[in-house]
């Protein structure tokens, strides 16, 4: 994954060049012979400016040798995608590397997009109505490599999209505004969603599965969840550090366990209707008016049988979340 605008060329955008040279322009052999590939350096005042976190745009220099004239060509080739991505089909990314989606209109393909493998940025920027990069439904990591996708300016992603997040893929808000569909799933250890300052929406009625452990929405913004209802499906973990926002009533199930970090203002029903709840705020479980129902139980208790946190049949914080 590119960290630097200096960063050396990748082996995926090598690739990349090299498939921009031969659809674009036709370079291909017997005619053509790539000579050499290497990164075109940005300007010193962006690389002196640049900040971590901060768009990188990413472009490349082909040295190009046509066969038949002998003349050699020099070749400037972006390797952010700028235009309109269309077609029936979805988009995958593959390799390690940074890809860029910007450019003032929406892309129209109609399929999934698929990020295996490093970096995607989403950089859309309408200029009179806000432009859309993700079309349709986004699926972060092939559950081998780091996988991530960053917003850099917000509203990008379609209202509709299902976001799947696969074992060590990261959703990156950085900070923006975003709104996306009634199902967010992570899939596997270590899949993270992460904040920032930002505001993520889950249109409503919503669904949040997990299927594996460290799973965890990060950061110091808001997660909102409009007039839900949600349900919250958990076989493993699941750790939310965001404040929980709207008007839904959470209904959680499955054996696992969920952890409410935050100063919650949801104003609906909380109820447990399988494995755990941990309260670890004292405003964990939202508005004060709608409750919480947690099914009671004793000492002896069967697997899986629901619970608010460890004590048994019980709604109890923990000692350090508990007001004073």
């Amino acid at each position: 994954m590119t960290a630097h605008p200096l960063d050396p060329l990748g082996e995926d955008e090598f690739r990349q060049v090299s498939g921009i040279l031969g659809r674009e322009r036709g370079v291909a052999r017997p005619e053509w012979r790539i000579a050499s590939i290497e990164l075109a350096e940005p300007a010193k005042e962006l690389v002196r400016e640049f900040r971590p976190g901060d768009p990188i745009i990413r472009r490349a220099r082909a040295v190009l040798w046509h066969t038949g004239t002998g003349i050699a060509y020099v070749a400037l080739v972006s390797l952010t995608l700028s235009g309109v991505l269309g077609g029936i089909v979805g988009f995958t990314k593959n390799g390690a590397g940074t890809l860029v989606f910007s450019g003032p209109a929406s892309n129209t393909y109609l399929g999934t997009t698929t990020v295996n493998a490093g970096l995607l940025q989403l950089m859309k920027d309408g200029i009179i109505f806000s432009a859309t990069a993700i079309p349709g439904n986004l699926v972060i990591g092939n559950g081998v490599s780091s996988a991530t996708v960053q917003n850099i300016y917000g509203i990008e992603i379609a209202d509709t999209a299902t976001l799947v997040i696969n074992n060590n893929g990261t959703y990156d808000l950085n900070g923006q505004i975003e709104t996306v569909g009634t199902s967010l799933m992570f899939n596997g250890n270590s899949a993270t969603v992460s904040l920032g300052t930002g505001v993520l929406t889950l249109s409503s009625p919503s669904a949040i599965s997990v299927n594996g452990n460290n799973c965890a929405i990060n950061g110091t913004g808001s997660f909102q969840l409009g007039a839900g209802p949600c349900g919250v499906n958990v076989i493993g973990t699941l750790k939310v550090f965001p404040s929980v926002q709207g008007a839904a009533d959470i209904t959680k199930t499955g054996p696992g366990n969920l952890f409410l970090y935050g100063a919650n203002t949801y104003a609906g029903l909380t109820t447990v209707s399988q494995g755990w709840l941990w309260a670890e705020n004292s405003l964990a479980l939202g508005g004060t008016t709608s409750g919480t129902v947690s099914p009671k139980r004793s000492d002896n208790r069967p697997p899986h049988a629901p619970a608010v946190t460890s004590t048994a049949g019980a709604l109890k914080m923990r000692p350090s979340a508990l007001a004073t």
